[in-house]
């Protein structure tokens, strides 16, 4: 499910540094950003389907997608790009960004966030935990 075109990268990463991490845009190096795309996605819908119909939030075809998770997408897939190439020399700003994405999609999963996303017709299914501490068994006093 491909929902990112090359322009939507540019709003984030300026051309020639995004042809520096990933090669020739129109060959090898739109088959890896696609690629990662395709990690990425898998990762954000495991945060998204706890409450919201993933598959529509990203959603191609109608053209759907909503804005804030292209960017956040977008900062996932470049953190990955620039850690195939160096892992260990990861820029702070990618680091920082998906950081930021990954906590966004956390506290959205988790319902501190409630964006306006399509909610699943399912009951959400957060879990729940239930009881109190492990009894305590020897009482000393």
């Amino acid at each position: 499910m491909a929902i990112l075109i090359v322009d939507d990268f540019y709003k984030i990463i300026a051309e020639d540094e995004l042809e520096d991490v990933v090669g020739d845009l129109t060959g090898a190096g739109w088959a890896t950003l696609q690629d990662l795309e395709e990690d990425a996605i898998a990762e954000m819908v495991g945060y998204l389907d706890v409450r919201y119909d993933a598959t529509k939030c990203l959603d191609s075809d109608d053209n759907t997608a909503i804005s804030i998770l292209k960017r956040k997408l977008i900062d996932m897939i470049l953190y990955d790009a620039f850690a195939l190439i160096v892992p260990n020399n990861i820029p702070d700003l990618r680091k920082e960004r998906r950081g930021n994405a990954i906590d966004y999609l956390e506290k959205v999963a988790d319902g501190f966030i409630k964006p306006n996303f399509p909610i699943q017709e399912e009951e959400p299914t957060t879990p729940l935990r239930y009881g109190s501490s492990v009894p305590k068994s020897e009482n000393y006093y």
